[in-house]
């Protein structure tokens, strides 16, 4: 059975590959962070290579990317300021980035306790499967494990978590530098967040 937001996302991934067609994605190449060879676009989604022509997106697989990455990548093609907004010295969450109501805030707390639950009692485990995804660990005071990542070109995550102790559940967040969301909506932001969660856990 088919998801209704698989159905949604399917539905957006079409008319964005529709307007990719107008765009000239090797001019673009430099300003997003990729590279561009053999007639496509090259960008990295957590370390992994994707391949974007005008008539699909390939993950780093071979094989057609998921409507919801499809849909990320291409407003992050789409949406891409001609001047990069600077960094910023602040980390965000999901529900600081403005627009975020109240079901966002929902959506981040079932995100936290996915790699909450999949990680108590086994910090190294998530260090390794961060690793696989291009994740590099930070030393941050406060906290057991702190790891960067690179969702996109520019595009950084931060995942702060502290293993579970007595009388205290493990606690995990996941945090946007503030710039991201000139670069991207709440929904792609959500898009990667997700991703995030679910190749972290397998």
């Amino acid at each position: 059975m088919i998801h209704p937001e698989d159905a949604l996302f399917d539905e957006k991934a079409g008319g964005l590959l529709t307007k990719l067609k107008g765009v000239d994605l090797a001019s673009r190449a430099n300003a997003l962070g990729g590279t561009w060879a053999g007639e496509s676009l090259t960008l990295s989604l957590f370390g992994r290579p994707h391949r974007i022509t005008r008539e699909v997106i390939r993950d780093h697989e071979g094989n057609p990317a998921t409507p919801a990455v499809t849909v990320l990548l291409c407003r992050y093609i789409l949406s891409r300021p001609s001047e990069l907004p600077p960094a910023s010295p602040e980390w965000v969450t999901l529900r600081d980035i403005k627009g975020a109501g109240v079901l966002t805030s929902v959506f981040t707390d079932n995100t936290r306790k996915i790699i909450e639950t999949a990680f108590t009692g086994h910090p190294d485990s998530l260090a390794a499967a961060s690793a696989t995804l291009g994740g590099g660990v930070e030393s941050h005071r406060g906290y057991d494990l702190s790891i960067r990542f690179l969702a996109l070109p520019r595009i950084p995550v931060l995942i702060h978590f502290n293993d579970a102790e007595v009388g205290m559940p493990a606690q995990c967040a996941i945090l946007f530098d503030r710039s991201a969301q000139d670069c991207l909506d709440l929904e792609c932001l959500s898009i990667i967040v997700t991703y995030l969660a679910g190749n972290l856990i397998g």
